[in-house]
């Protein structure tokens, strides 16, 4: 926005010193020339006069030469209110007088400056250069106050243009910012009532929509995870019913396994979602104080037997993390972090769980020694499903919505999740939260 308002500074500075040299050169086109004569005239009639007394106040030097009396020059020039400068006839370039009467041998708007011949005797005798201050004309830089008002003008008038322009736009971006980061709880604020407040409403408005149509999402994810929750639960009942009826070696077992192994795939995919719309739902969720370093040794606990299978240790430096929010939420999102990094480190490696307070905030990390996440993975992996290619498929398990719910759950406490990783040396996953100020 700097740079818009430079341009905007500038094109106002320029078209005002623009109009203004516009509009001298049209009122001297437009001016009567009779008016123009008239003043020339009174110009021609004041250099005569002038030549006449300078002459008469001449007082010859003994080399023949010929003295001007100052005190009369500076007489006439406070009268005629110019500035006059006399110069030896042998001194004045031969091209700035004529050779017979008065010239205005140079004049400027109009007959600012000319020079006057001296004559004495029928003989000229010398020159008054004659710069007019008024009434003939203007002084020679006779644009510079206007100029100057030009430019005073344009200064004060981007300020202006600043608050009616520029701010607005720049209140408007950081609205699209907010909007495209996920921020659909503010409302936007509608204060004018121009394009700018159109604009305003158009962006409160796409805000509505769009949590509008998350919520129907949710709404839909959800009672679609529970309409085929009940159809798998029957399945899973039947399967082992199926079994007792086959012969256990006939071929139709293979397929009987087969079924019940992708009914439990489909059954954690459903859970998956559940949750996932669960943390994001605008329902209350339960607010009460819990320590977050607590709820950390616990999901330790629950999972030191697959940890151990794994031979992944798991080291712990917890802190007291006071928080309040719903502990069954936090302890799946944080239990979705450490399941993770479990998961995704190699045979002898570590995981490192902390618990701390930073500031206004609790922060719970999980680090891991593993193989890390491409760079160009590290914007997606919060999107539901997304899963890196790299030392990771449907053969470890999981459907790609852990991270997706850890963040759902975290922005539903006020919260944050964030996740930096490189290749070959490991992965941080962190979840912070607003401390609960006791």
């Amino acid at each position: 926005m700097r740079s818009l308002v430079v341009k905007i500074y500038l094109f106002t500075v320029v078209t005002l010193v623009l109009l203004f040299f516009v509009n001298l050169w049209v009122s001297r086109l437009l001016m009567d020339r009779a008016k123009f004569d008239a003043m020339r005239q009174v110009g021609l009639h004041h250099a005569g006069f002038m030549a006449e007394e300078i002459a008469r106040s001449l007082v010859k030097e003994p080399d023949g030469s010929w003295r001007p009396d100052a005190g009369r020059i500076a007489e006439l020039g406070s009268g005629l209110m110019v500035s006059i400068r006399y110069t030896p006839w042998s001194g004045v370039h031969p091209t700035e007088l004529a050779s017979r009467g008065v010239l205005l041998a140079r004049h400027g708007f109009p007959l600012s400056r000319y020079w006057v011949r001296i004559d004495r005797d029928g003989k000229p005798v010398g020159a008054a250069r004659v710069v007019s201050r008024f009434p003939h004309g203007p002084p020679p830089h006779h644009f510079e106050f206007p100029l100057l008002i030009v430019v005073f003008t344009g200064v004060m008038i981007v300020p202006s243009l600043f608050l009616w322009v520029v701010r607005p736009l720049e209140k408007m971006v950081s609205v699209a910012h907010r909007l495209g980061e996920g921020d659909l709880d503010s409302p936007v604020p509608q204060t004018r009532r121009d394009e700018f407040g159109d604009l305003e409403r158009a962006f409160e408005g796409l805000r509505l929509r769009i949590q509008q149509m998350l919520r129907a999402r949710d709404r839909l994810l959800t009672d679609i995870s529970h309409e085929l929750r009940g159809p798998l639960s029957r399945m899973t009942v039947a399967l082992p019913l199926l079994k007792t009826v086959m012969p256990p070696a006939g071929p139709a077992a293979r397929y009987v396994d087969q079924i019940e192994h992708e009914v439990g795939r489909m059954e954690a995919l459903i859970e998956e979602l559940l949750a996932f719309a669960r943390g994001r739902s605008p329902s209350e969720i339960e607010q009460r104080p819990i320590d977050l370093a607590d709820l950390a040794r616990q999901l330790v606990s629950e999972r030191s037997l697959v940890a151990g299978e794994r031979k992944v240790k798991v080291n712990e430096d917890l802190d007291e993390a006071q928080v309040v929010g719903d502990p069954a939420l936090l302890a799946r999102a944080m239990g979705n972090f450490l399941d993770n990094a479990i998961k995704y480190t190699p045979a002898g490696g570590h995981v490192w769980l902390e618990t701390r307070r930073q500031g206004s905030q609790i922060l719970f990390s999980v680090r891991d020694d593993g193989p890390g996440i491409p760079a160009a993975a590290l914007p997606h992996l919060f999107e539901p499903f997304y899963r890196p290619d790299v030392a990771r498929s449907r053969d470890t398990g999981g459907v790609g919505m852990g991270l997706a719910i850890g963040r759902a759950i975290a922005e539903r406490h006020g919260g944050a999740a964030r996740v930096s990783s490189t290749e070959g040396e490991g992965t941080i996953a962190e979840l912070a939260l607003p401390a609960h100020l006791v």
